[in-house]
């Protein structure tokens, strides 16, 4: 395996600089796709930038999760700036970085996609992967009353897609950065959420008779 000259760089540092095994790491990886997913499971913010109908910016950081596919899930309530944006104006951009980099190490992540409200059958995988990465959201404990608990039962799932991603990596050299187009896959993507939500349409309607017979016999 040819070891990348950032890789070499890193393991030259003098031993008072200290080490950085999570960089190590991520200088291994292969592919672009391993090193962004690996980037957006260590970070835990993202900062929206959204637009209204009549193009007013507006940008929000807000938690969230990613999936191997590099589609981010978040929480956010219609009735804010940036849910009442991305409800108007889909089409979106984010940022993704940690604090307190050092310029030789710099790395970041930009993306452009789209944000909508999850599908009545995204939602299980998007609770799933934000209670597993956030302790204060396990949305399964009704017992909860919290203030907390409140604001997520006040919020919806958003699933954002990227069409473009960009990789910011300082330590392969200064400025350094890599892309990926996903434009190509708009339109099958678009489609996939359609057919999600006709089919739990379909299975929302197949069980209301079902419940329907159980309160009359209930009655």
């Amino acid at each position: 395996m040819v070891e990348s000259r950032a890789l070499l760089k890193l393991r030259g540092r003098k031993a008072s600089e200290g080490s950085n095994p999570s960089l190590t790491a991520f200088l291994f990886m292969d592919t672009l796709r391993e090193r962004i997913t690996h980037f957006l499971s260590e970070r835990t913010t993202v900062t929206l930038a959204t637009v209204n109908d009549v193009g007013e910016p507006f940008a929000a950081a807000v938690f969230f999760v990613s999936d191997d596919k590099l589609n981010l899930y978040f929480l956010a309530a219609k009735t804010t700036h940036h849910g009442a944006n991305m409800l108007a104006q889909p089409c979106i951009a984010v940022t993704i970085q940690a604090d307190n980099q050092s310029p030789a190490t710099l790395m970041g992540v930009q993306m452009r996609g789209t944000a909508r409200p999850v599908t009545t059958l995204q939602l299980p995988r998007a609770a799933a992967l934000y209670a597993r990465k956030f302790a204060f959201a396990n949305i399964q404990d009704l017992t909860r009353k919290d203030a907390i608990s409140a604001a997520l039962s006040a919020s919806t799932f958003w699933k954002f897609e990227p069409d473009w991603v960009r990789l910011i990596d300082n330590s392969r050299g200064f400025g350094h950065h890599e892309e990926m187009d996903f434009s190509g896959e708009a339109e099958a993507r678009h489609a996939e959420t359609q057919r999600d939500e006709t089919l739990a349409t379909t299975l929302a309607a197949a069980k209301k008779p079902q419940e329907d017979i159980c309160h009359r016999r209930q009655h």
